[in-house]
């Protein structure tokens, strides 16, 4: 990924995970919340684009399509990502946003994804 100058870009979540009640904006019909978010931004003259947050190569080629020109069409990411993905007792829970876990949390936190205890 090169770096680029000049080009407005804003990245940010999806309307799913921009509030600490995660459930309540499920069951009110994300995708029509998504939609009007994009839309406002479309309504301005930005370019959007939608990735699944958890995917490494999504958020790489997301941001190598950006344009590399001063005054090129502002961009903005919309990360759809779930809150503590990967860790059983963390995922899709708001108790988690903020907060930190014990030891024996945190060590089995680690496992899960994979990293060092």
């Amino acid at each position: 990924m090169k770096r680029k100058r000049g080009c407005a870009l804003a990245i940010g979540p999806s309307p799913a995970v921009a509030t600490d009640r995660p459930c309540l904006w499920r069951e009110s019909a994300p995708a029509e919340l998504s939609l009007r978010r994009e839309g406002k931004f479309w309504a301005f003259g930005w370019n959007v684009v939608r990735i699944d947050g958890h995917d490494l190569e999504q958020i790489v080629e997301a941001l190598d399509a950006v344009p590399d020109r001063p005054r090129a069409t502002p961009t903005i990411i919309i990360a759809d990502t779930v809150k503590g993905k990967g860790v059983s007792y963390m995922e899709g829970t708001a108790e988690w946003h903020g907060g930190a876990p014990m030891d024996e949390q945190l060590a089995q936190a680690l496992a899960e994804l994979g990293g060092k205890q």
